[in-house]
């Protein structure tokens, strides 16, 4: 049985704050990831995949999933790491790392984008200042 977990993501100085479900990679979603991305020509097509794996292993979407903040997004990749410990575990017994490898550079590539993009790199103080 696919396992889950529940990340709570604290309340913040709006009060904005919500339990997100983490769940476990099945093996069928593993094997034909990569493919996907490697097939993946566009950054939208990137896109689309990203909000795939999102909805697949959480209960959350890409919309939801860009508002969080650094240290949330590291609560969940601790969840993810913790439901998903025996598929890693098998991955690096088997030699068996295409998934993760094929995932992460569309992964990192989406985190660029966003923290690039969002409002906070616009008001960042500039090279050099004191402020």
């Amino acid at each position: 049985m696919r396992k889950s977990i529940f990340v709570e993501i604290p309340t913040d100085s709006s009060g904005n704050g919500h339990t997100i479900a983490v769940r476990e990679v099945t093996l069928g979603e593993a094997m034909e990831m990569p493919a996907k991305f490697k097939a993946a020509t566009t950054e939208a097509h990137i896109r689309a995949l990203v909000a795939e794996c999102i909805g697949l292993w959480t209960d959350t979407t890409l919309a939801t999933f860009v508002t969080l903040a650094p240290s949330e997004l590291k609560l969940l990749w601790r969840g993810f790491k913790e439901v998903n410990g025996d598929f890693f575990d098998l991955a690096r017994e088997l030699g068996l790392t295409e998934f993760v490898t094929g995932i992460l550079p569309a992964l990192r590539m989406e985190l660029l984008n966003f923290m690039l993009n969002s409002s906070g790199a616009a008001t960042a103080p500039a090279a050099g200042s004191t402020d």
